[in-house]
């Protein structure tokens, strides 16, 4: 018998390699993915080594799944987390997330760490992920996976995944959900491997022992059913045509004692090891476990890559384990948890495969879930994890006292990832059983947050009651259940009346408490908490009473409340954009905005960068900036679905602003018709009445000789939505937006009596509530043909260009034309002519078209464009703001990817930006955009910072 040769260049599979290699070919810098198919033995993993070729090009990083880790969260995507967190500054953000290195980034969960893995990959270079049996991926590594291509698309840079798999509905699942992503872009293959044709069966054969005959050879073959890894086997047990039944078995049979027990701890152990840790399992000395791995290793059994040991097929893995007896594996799981525990260190993933060893020996300790739910990592559980932790604390324990303080710990993993069910259910429970009368307390009024959260009335009632029975004697309780009153009443029964004495209570008692106790920091975490509440619900009430000033007063303590609680500071600060904008005051709003959304993004916050995102769509919009607008909408709302977040709810304003955007961006009809649609779905009435109030105002505005029944009944509706609501200040900007649609449809009375009414509520409104007011003493002098009405709409005009809004004076400018037209033609056409170059320059192609259409009704068919001093002559002086600190970075050389770093927006927009400034300024690529336009792009840029 002859000497068998490694396994070198791949034998048959051409079509496959070539329908892989025209992949790599056609994915030309952006997301593609392969997934291949095939049985066990069929040689996927061979298939993929020979890729390594064809990915010559890229930085290949590896994930593989191995069979006993597919219930540890990130089992198979550690080391690659690990290494991509080796590289570059996202790298390092990840590293930090991962080692919890820094306590100012907070905890660990799916959605951060899923996003800093996908910003880490986007600073490598044609980058590309091999997945080795993903049928054994836990669930977290195939969503990282899925993910990773997701946002590849979503921000148009590239990554290339090629997944090996075996059959099953996981796999499907996955390649039906890749193939729906990119199988439109024609970046998506799926291949199934079959067995190998007799004659490339053979040919393997002979590559393997070079020398067989082809006889032999073809006999081999048709014996292995043309699996590659029978065929192997075959060559390797000197040709046996038996091979599938005989082989492993001989192969293991032939083993020494030292190899028989080392096979059996690595088949146990389930992933590759190194030989310090089967060692230490086996209890051997180096030199023995040495000698044992050598032996595996030589005959084919083991495989070794840089110092790691493991089986060398699952085939042979599945063999291995049918042979070890019952009570033996038991020992070796045992055996395993134990060493895992001592190495562990609170790692997460560490703990989770003891826990799995220990699932398996049939041990499973109420002290190991413990362990796992304390883990600074611990977020990454998810709800599934949540859930398996809680079956093992239900377990018989005689030790009650344990089972309690695994309990509190799963309700606190239950609040971190958002499960309020569960915690509304454990903290119940814990609210009843607990032995000290604080500790009851503590979790009744916890109870009582989630039961506030999913709108159950009864069972909010019943356990603020228990908090304040047995918290009787702690007044930080008593803050933190009248606060959860006030919010029960306003949100939830939409009766604020009633709710105003709770948040007084609230608010004095937290404000007194604190200036007694000193620094806020000296605070426990639980008065603490009951102090961030009242303060939100002072808040509240000033924003649902249009207090605006107030409510910027108390949105700095808020934020100096939060301090150091991460992404809850986030949100305070964020509502001080909110409370700017309020005030009329938006580019201070805008400001404020980019910091927290900036900060978001550093701190890897993607459900606050989001938000964040939103609300600067919603400044940016008011500011007349539509295309950035409609951007920054689309990057958050990619960024929503990603995470899996909704965050158009947070804020009523926030509620349709897509259909707002697209109003103005393209075309008002069907923003009208999907606004008026969603508020018919909608169940909070809030959000209804900002919807309707939307499209009442969008229909007046573009078209009031038409719309005039629709407005009136989007209007009535509304006012019903208010009365539901109990809130003054959204029936407040109701009837004061809703006064201006009336007014512009012709509804002269019913808006006199609306603004009367008005008045006598708010008779010192608001900066923004005052502006609004002109709007409808505008749209109503207009309405009525009274003289006051072009000086009221320059008062309009002078206000919003004083605000910065520009939107709000391109209106006033449209509405001036109108009022004009009828006495002074050439007033009219003056400022129409003016609103339509305003239109164009902010890219409000709905209002553009309006406007021409009047200018075209009065005779006026090209509008003169406006002329530029000696100084604005450069084609530079069309770019944006935003192409041009685009192109500025550009012309240095940087790369997209550098360029959205310093920017804080996405490769794909970049990409955009860069593709206007090109054709705006003529040029075909970057090295001519820097040799014309360089000192042009300096001085634009000095006069934009002046």
């Amino acid at each position: 018998m002859g000497p068998v040769a490694r396994a070198g260049a791949l034998v048959g599979r051409t079509e496959e390699l070539s329908t892989l290699q025209a992949l790599v070919r056609a994915q030309a810098g952006g997301a593609a993915a392969a997934v291949l198919v095939g049985e066990p033995g069929m040689g996927k993993t061979r298939l993929l080594a020979a890729s390594a070729d064809l990915l010559r090009n890229h930085r290949v990083f590896r994930m593989t799944g191995f069979e006993p880790e597919r219930q540890v969260p990130l089992g198979a995507a550690l080391p690659f987390l690990r290494r991509i967190g080796a590289l570059g500054r996202a790298g390092r953000q990840l590293q930090a997330l991962l080692s919890h290195a820094d306590p100012e980034l907070g905890s660990v969960e799916p959605a951060r760490l899923f996003e800093a893995a996908h910003r880490a990959l986007c600073e490598v270079a044609d980058p590309a992920l091999v997945i080795d049996d993903l049928q054994w991926l836990d669930g977290l590594s195939r969503a990282l996976a899925h993910y990773l291509v997701r946002a590849a698309l979503d921000e148009g840079v590239g990554v290339l995944m090629v997944c090996a798999t075996r059959p099953g509905p996981e796999s499907a699942a996955f390649a039906s959900s890749l193939q729906d992503l990119l199988g439109d872009s024609g970046h998506y293959v799926e291949l199934t491997l079959g067995p190998l044709a007799g004659a490339e069966g053979a040919e393997l054969a002979q590559a393997l022992r070079p020398g067989l005959s082809s006889a032999s050879a073809q006999r081999i073959s048709s014996a292995a059913a043309g699996s590659p890894f029978w065929i192997e086997l075959a060559i390797r047990a000197g040709g046996d045509p038996g091979v599938r039944s005989t082989a492993i078995p001989a192969l293991l049979r032939a083993l020494g004692s030292d190899a028989v027990q080392c096979l059996a701890a690595a088949v146990i152990g389930g992933r590759p090891a190194e030989s310090a840790l089967l060692g230490e399992v086996l209890a051997w000395p180096e030199a023995r476990v040495a000698a044992a791995l050598s032996e595996l290793v030589n005959r084919g059994v083991v495989s070794a890559e840089a110092g790691w040991f493991g089986v060398a097929h699952d085939l042979v893995r599945e063999a291995a384990l049918n042979q070890l007896p019952h009570e033996h594996s038991r020992r070796l799981h045992r055996q395993f948890a134990a060493v895992l525990r001592r190495r562990a260190e609170g790692d997460l993933q560490v703990l989770m495969e003891a826990l799995e060893h220990e699932g398996a020996a049939g041990a499973v300790s109420t002290e190991l879930a413990s362990e796992i739910a304390s883990s600074p990592q611990r977020r990454v559980l998810g709800q599934s994890g949540l859930h398996r932790l809680a079956a093992i604390a239900e377990l018989p324990n005689p030790d009650g006292t344990e089972r309690l303080a695994v309990d509190r710990l799963l309700a606190d993993l239950a609040e971190e990832i958002g499960d309020s069910e569960f915690a509304l259910r454990r903290l119940t429970q814990l609210s009843e059983t607990l032995p000290r009368r604080a500790e009851r307390a503590s979790a009744a009024l916890a109870a009582a947050r989630h039961a506030v959260e999913l709108g159950l009335v009864p069972e909010t009632v019943a356990l603020l009651a228990r908090a304040r029975r047995d918290g009787w004697d702690d007044p930080w309780t008593h803050v933190g259940a009248d606060a959860l009153d006030f919010a029960r009443l306003a949100w939830l029964e939409h009766d604020a009346p009633a709710a105003q004495p709770y948040r007084t209570a609230a608010i004095d008692a937290a404000r007194d408490l604190l200036a007694r106790a000193g620094p806020l920091e000296s605070l426990p975490l639980a008065a603490r908490q009951a102090y961030v509440e009242a303060i939100n619900a002072e808040r509240v009430s000033y924003l649902m009473a249009g207090d605006m000033t107030g409510m910027l007063d108390v949105a700095d303590e808020f934020v100096e409340a939060t301090r150091g609680l991460g992404e809850q500071h986030l949100d305070a600060r964020l509502f001080l954009s909110v409370a700017l904008r309020l005030l009329n005051r938006w580019p201070e709003a805008e400001s404020r905005a980019v910091e927290v959304r900036r900060a978001a993004r550093q701190q890897v916050h993607p459900g606050m960068e989001a938000y964040a995102g939103l609300e600067l769509a919603l400044v940016v919009y008011h500011l007349g900036r539509v295309a950035e607008a409609r951007q920054l909408h689309e990057e958050a709302r990619r960024l929503c679905e990603r995470i899996g977040s909704s965050f158009d709810a947070a804020d009523t304003w926030l509620c349709g602003l897509r259909e707002v955007i697209e109003a103005s961006a393209a075309n008002w009809r069907t923003a009208v018709e999907s606004l008026r649609q969603q508020a018919d779905r909608h169940q909070n009435p809030h959000y209804r009445i900002i919807l309707r109030q939307r499209a009442a105002l969008w229909s007046a505005r573009f078209a009031p000789a038409e719309t005039r029944e629709l407005v009136v009944a989007l209007l009535d509706s509304a006012d019903t939505d208010a009365r539901a609501a109990g809130c003054v200040r959204c029936a407040a900007d109701l009837h004061v937006i809703g006064a201006e649609a009336l007014a512009r449809v012709g509804e002269v009375d019913s808006t006199r009596r609306l603004l009367q009414a008005w008045d006598a509520q708010w008779p010192d409104p608001n900066a923004r509530a005052a502006f609004h007011r002109l709007r409808a003493d505008a749209a109503l002098a207009a309405a009525a043909e009274e003289s006051s009405a072009p000086e009221l709409l320059r008062q309009v005009i002078a206000s919003a260009t004083a605000a910065g809004t520009r939107l709000e004076e391109l209106w006033g400018l449209i509405d001036l034309g109108s009022v004009l037209a009828g006495a002074d033609r050439a007033a009219a056409s003056e400022a129409w002519s003016i609103a339509s170059r305003l239109a164009a320059e902010l890219g409000a192609v709905s209002e553009q078209r309006l406007v021409d259409q009047r200018l075209r009704a009065i005779g006026v068919r090209r509008v003169a464009p406006i002329r530029r001093s000696a100084a604005d002559a450069s084609p530079v002086a069309t770019l944006t703001r935003r192409e041009l600190d685009v192109a500025c970075l550009a012309v240095t050389g940087a790369r997209n990817v550098d360029i959205a770093h310093t920017l804080f927006i996405s490769p794909k927009t970049v990409e955009q930006h860069i593709t206007r400034v090109l054709a705006k300024l003529g040029v075909h690529n970057r090295a001519e955009l820097g040799s014309r336009y360089a000192d042009d792009l300096d001085v634009a840029a000095d006069g934009t910072e002046k």
